[in-house]
């Protein structure tokens, strides 16, 4: 086996710089480079970061790359355990890190990243390796912590919240005349804001780019089509912008009480985009149950209110709401005070079973879409975000439904965006149906290069979309985003250069 250009150029900067941003196109061999990487730096204690869903083909993929390559398999640790475990990370005790899949990590506030950042500040010597296909995703914020954990002061982001927000606007064309001002050394030699920083990243010892589209790739096609929604159906998702306008534009499609009885499900950052793409899907979560517990409700929203309001807080070994429940008496004393009437009436409801979640449909207007689609095709993939619609379509057309744990196998399937759409090799497909609405541009790259990938042996791989609603409208804002990230970090976005038929 021979290591590619961009293999090489990621092994020769880790070398170099005892650290590394990989910002590296899927399907280019990261997983390779994360296993190369502890044997080209001498580590003593690596530890490799992935999600749960990749642990498996991990290993199928070291086994393989063992027989070529003299490597050991380092300490493999998910995101997800790292989550729910605050002490993992000194009880492995690592020196060196390397993040796969690192958008895992892009936020900030999420736990994980946060326990990272923490042990990596208490552990200067740590070494940080980071890599993903979209690593840049938003915002210049999404990458520029990690940036620093593995380049310290070599980092060509900056560090300083306000500076951050400066680059943010001007990536996304929203600065004003004085920002621009602010921002004009950088500018200087290039035509806009996108230009000047990717050669700035190219430009960084520790930062590899992979620029170029991979000539080998099949053609890429984006099938649109048109769906006829029911009128009433429409009507719902016309013009919404508040929770309470969705479910009481329901009328007499649904059971309201049911609907009224679920509320804090619909709650939250986002929960109206949550419900619209539960919606234009024909269905409706809510919860299954003969007379709802308003005092179980009532004192379930809360109490997590509250929990979300303390790890707001930022406070030492209670950044996340299982720990704050788990050692609510070592809380300080003011906010136990305040927060104790709220725990206790909690403590006295959640003796009572949790009801069960159950699956409101609206109308099989899109099941019935997609039966007809499918009758004509053979070993194609339906890509689904929610689990009642990947449940009926796997009933209606009596194929598999992968969620999480199985890796999908050859032939006509359906497959969770969550559990398969990152990291997963697909190649023998190469004709899917994206049946849920996608507004991240990441999250599209991430899923068409299961399939649009080196070792893809058809001529050209197609994904059939919906266009229409609010289908389209996350589409296109993908499209955008995907042209951003394409310009500042040189990635050929396969939003951008697919066919649209």
């Amino acid at each position: 086996m021979e290591l590619r250009p961009t293999q090489i150029q990621a092994l020769t900067h880790a070398a170099n710089c005892k650290g590394l941003v990989g910002l590296i196109g899927c399907g280019h061999g990261k997983t390779l480079i994360t296993f190369l990487i502890p044997q080209v730096i001498h580590a003593a204690k690596p530890l490799l970061l992935l999600p749960a869903s990749l642990l498996k083909k991990t290993l199928m993929e070291f086994d393989f790359y063992a027989q070529h390559f003299n490597i050991k398999l380092p300490h493999l640790l998910s995101y997800e355990t790292l989550s729910v475990r605050p002490t993992i990370l000194d009880e492995i005790n690592p020196d060196v890190i390397i993040a796969d899949e690192a958008h895992n990590l892009k936020s900030m506030a999420s736990t994980r990243t946060s326990r990272l950042m923490k042990y990596i500040a208490k552990n200067r010597s740590t070494q940080f390796y980071c890599m993903s296909g979209t690593l840049l995703s938003k915002a210049v914020s999404d990458l520029a912590h990690l940036s620093y954990l593995a380049l310290r002061e070599g980092s060509p982001l900056p560090s300083d919240v306000k500076d951050l927000d400066l680059f943010d606007k001007c990536l996304q064309y929203e600065a004003d005349e004085h920002q621009m001002k602010q921002i004009a050394p950088l500018l200087q030699g290039f035509k806009n804001f996108r230009e000047a920083m990717f050669n700035r990243l190219g430009c960084t010892a520790g930062v590899v780019l992979s620029p170029d589209a991979d000539a080998n790739l099949p053609s890429l096609q984006f099938i649109r089509m048109k769906l006829d929604m029911p009128l009433e159906l429409q009507e719902v998702l016309k013009d919404i912008s508040e929770t309470d306008e969705v479910l009481s534009c329901l009328g007499d499609m649904i059971n309201l009480a049911d609907i009224e009885a679920s509320m804090h499900l619909f709650e939250g950052e986002g929960a109206v985009f949550r419900i619209l793409s539960q919606l234009i899907c024909g269905f409706i979560y809510a919860w299954d149950w003969d007379e709802p517990d308003l005092e179980w409700l009532e004192a379930r929203k809360l109490w997590n209110k509250l929990l979300r309001k303390i790890v707001d807080l930022q406070i030492p070994d209670f950044d996340a709401p299982g720990l704050i429940s788990r050692n609510f008496d070592s809380l300080p004393q003011d906010i136990k005070e305040v927060a104790l009437p709220y725990k206790l009436e909690w403590d006295i409801q959640k003796q009572k079973p949790m009801p069960p979640k159950k699956v409101v449909w609206v109308s099989n207007y899109m099941i019935e879409a997609i039966k007809d689609w499918a009758k004509d095709k053979k070993d194609y993939i339906i890509w689904v975000d929610h689990q009642a619609l990947g449940d009926k379509l796997a009933t209606e057309l009596s194929i598999p439904y992968y969620g999480g744990g199985v890796i999908p196998q050859q032939g006509s399937c359906i497959c969770s965006i969550k559990a398969h759409g990152t990291g997963k090799n697909l190649q023998w497909c190469n004709t899917s149906l994206i049946a849920d609405t996608l507004i991240d541009a990441a999250l599209w790259e991430q899923l068409l290069a299961r399939t649009h990938r080196q070792g893809q042996t058809a001529d050209e791989v197609r994904y059939f979309i919906f266009d229409f609603s609010l289908f389209s409208t996350c589409f296109y804002r993908a499209i955008k985003q995907a042209r951003m990230i394409e310009q500042t970090t040189g990635q050929p976005q396969r939003l951008v250069y697919g066919d649209k038929l």
